[in-house]
């Protein structure tokens, strides 16, 4: 993919994203990991750079749709593939004005699908909880994640990884998040249930000396 490089180097960001895109689409049906991994992290990589560059993938013809129709093809084949496209999606997140686009492309779907098969590998998990949080500040996707049962996910994977700090606190956003309509009220309609209140109890527990935690507990 010296094309890429060079592209970059000449600063044509956008024919880069292009090359990365269209170079994982003709890559679907062979499935070749190493190439997927490549052009994912090449748009991760790019992502974190800046929010000009995080705007130059949202706006990309299909590179939403190519990173989660990535996610969904390798799902059963490479953890790795899964992790670096829940980085990638929590990068973009990081904007609100992309947000929408991500939930309407299925990315939280993709994200959820992620943790459930490699439930034990603790990278992927914080990339998954970390994308969640941010994009549970969003209305649709709150709507998203109740409906996939998003919630229930994630109180799982907070059972799975109870020592780890930072799935804790960024569980407790999104579940805190999750539990309130738009004006910050609980209804019938964002109810949590038991077993999300007690991954809740259980963080605390684990974590009762991190003032962090006890602050996005209480504070989400």
């Amino acid at each position: 993919m010296n094309l890429v490089d060079d592209l970059l180097l000449a600063g044509n960001v956008a024919l880069a994203i292009e090359c990365l895109t269209r170079s994982i689409k003709e890559n679907a049906r062979s499935k070749d990991v190493n190439l997927a991994c490549f052009c994912l992290t090449k748009l991760w990589d790019l992502a974190r750079e800046s929010d000009v560059n995080k705007r130059a993938i949202i706006s990309g013809a299909f590179t939403v749709d190519v990173i989660v129709e990535t996610m969904k093809q390798f799902n059963e084949l490479s953890c790795e593939i899964e992790r670096i496209g829940c980085g990638l999606l929590w990068s973009l997140s990081m904007m609100v004005e992309n947000r929408p686009l991500i939930v309407e492309k299925e990315g939280i779907e993709a994200i959820l699908n992620a943790q459930l098969r490699y439930k034990n590998d603790l990278q992927l998990q914080i990339m998954g909880m970390g994308a969640l949080k941010v994009l549970s500040f969003d209305t649709r996707a709150k709507d998203v994640m109740l409906r996939k049962f998003g919630t229930d996910v994630v109180a799982l994977i907070m059972n799975e990884h109870t020592f780890d700090a930072t799935i804790q606190s960024d569980g407790c956003v999104i579940i805190g998040n999750c539990a309130v309509d738009e004006g910050g009220n609980f209804s019938e309609a964002t109810r949590v249930y038991e077993r999300e209140i007690e991954a809740v109890l259980a963080g605390m527990t684990a974590h009762e000396g991190s003032l962090l935690l006890s602050k996005r507990l209480f504070f989400p």
